[in-house]
């Protein structure tokens, strides 16, 4: 937890994997899920910002060979996931490359775009191919030299093994490791720290602007932007919160620029507790009544 930018309470707790015999360490990278989308929708602002591309392109432009839906689909609808580009499915999308090759024979969008909220992987991937054809570098290396850089995350890596060394292995409620299939590529392995400089960065202005970060927190109502959920009260940004998880990996974050508080958790062993106890924190914070969270009994039967 960070405090005017200041870290005044770190800990490991918990194991490395699940065997139980080695300690977590505030070194250890972790998955962090789809709080990842966050750097793939900052970079097509940073590109913005520079005039390599515009939000209001559209899809047929960096891929032409599409249907001809791809005219309607703009940027501006992948980053807020209102593309109306359907869950393909497992068989259809477990790799970039099927991906791409599912979205070339889609006959039709299951929505207008811009009409309703569809939450799926195939507008994380088109992101990224269009950040590689615009900057014409591998999606790693753009985020890499422009992102993560300058935010001053020297420990993040884009997919890193999350077998390697230096890695906490996620593990399930019976101690068994949990299989990660590698299928698809961009996303970032980090640890406690460097997630919190992103937060830094990212609201301090020193990735994007203050108004390309609001145009990349607009939301469809009742669903999550790129950067998950924020709060404004005109255009200040007031909070900005984002969960991820992925195989038994789950990462949270919340951000409140008033009080200058940010809590930052990571875990190997999802229970389905990084909010609870990211409220319980705040109530203690303000002095208000509090209740220790408890195993989540819907994870249990899940």
């Amino acid at each position: 937890m960070a405090w005017k930018g200041k870290i005044i309470y770190e800990k490991g707790l918990g194991y490395a994997d699940g065997t139980k015999t080695t300690p977590l360490s505030l070194s250890m990278k972790f998955d962090v899920g789809s709080i990842s989308k966050e750097f793939n929708g900052a970079g097509i602002l940073w590109l913005q910002e520079r005039g390599k591309l515009s939000l209001e392109d559209s899809l047929a432009k960096f891929f032409p060979q599409f249907p001809a839906w791809a005219k309607t689909v703009k940027v501006r609808h992948l980053i807020n996931y209102t593309s109306g580009i359907p869950v393909l499915g497992p068989a259809a999308d477990s790799t970039d490359a099927l991906v791409y090759q599912s979205l070339r024979k889609l006959p039709a969008l299951a929505a207008q775009p811009g009409a309703v909220y569809i939450y799926n992987h195939a507008n994380v991937v088109l992101q990224r191919l269009i950040i590689e054809k615009v900057s014409g570098l591998s999606y790693a290396a753009f985020i890499t030299k422009n992102l993560l850089q300058p935010a001053g995350m020297k420990a993040t890596l884009v997919d890193y093994p999350v077998n390697a060394a230096g890695m906490a292995k996620a593990f399930d409620e019976a101690g068994d490791p949990t299989y990660h299939p590698q299928g698809g590529k961009g996303w970032v392995r980090l640890p406690v720290h460097d997630l919190h400089n992103w937060t830094r960065a990212l609201h301090s202005g020193k990735i994007l602007s203050e108004s390309s970060l609001k145009l990349l927190a607009a939301s469809f109502p009742g669903g999550e932007s790129s950067l998950g959920t924020t709060g404004y009260e005109g255009d200040r940004l007031i909070w900005h919160q984002h969960q991820g998880s992925n195989f038994n990996y789950e990462a949270a974050f919340y951000t409140n620029m008033p009080e200058e508080i940010t809590i930052v958790m990571m875990t190997n062993n999802q229970q389905m507790k990084v909010w609870p106890i990211k409220t319980t924190i705040l109530n203690i914070l303000h002095q208000q009544l509090f209740a220790v969270p408890k195993k989540s009994f819907y994870w249990r039967i899940r």
